[in-house]
């Protein structure tokens, strides 16, 4: 389930950053709640003592272990993914909640 979530949020970032359509992003998470994953979670709106969201201290975790660059990938369609360098958090924040709001009304 928690690669359904990443799928997910990573398809939200996609959708916020202009990537992907939004009938994609309701195609991949129809799909897995037809299959019965979740689609998101509680604990990604969570925020660490400085305000910020946990997961996106992760990511920062994440890109010093790779040795300092981050590679992530998101979609340009189903099927077509496509690196990017960076994760804005504000589009990251955007993001959670568009899959918030997607799972309130499945």
């Amino acid at each position: 389930e928690a690669v359904a979530i990443g799928i997910a949020l990573d398809s939200a970032y996609s959708v916020e950053t202009g990537l992907l359509a939004v009938e994609d992003f309701d195609s991949i998470c129809r799909l897995f709640g037809d299959v019965g994953l979740a689609c998101t979670h509680e604990l990604l709106g969570r925020t660490g003592p400085d305000g910020r969201l946990v997961i996106q201290v992760g990511l920062e975790e994440f890109r010093q272990h790779l040795g300092g660059r981050l590679t992530v990938t998101m979609l340009r369609g189903i099927g077509q993914g496509i690196e990017i360098n960076s994760v804005c958090e504000t589009q990251l924040q955007r993001s959670i909640s568009r899959l918030m709001q997607w799972q309130r009304a499945a």
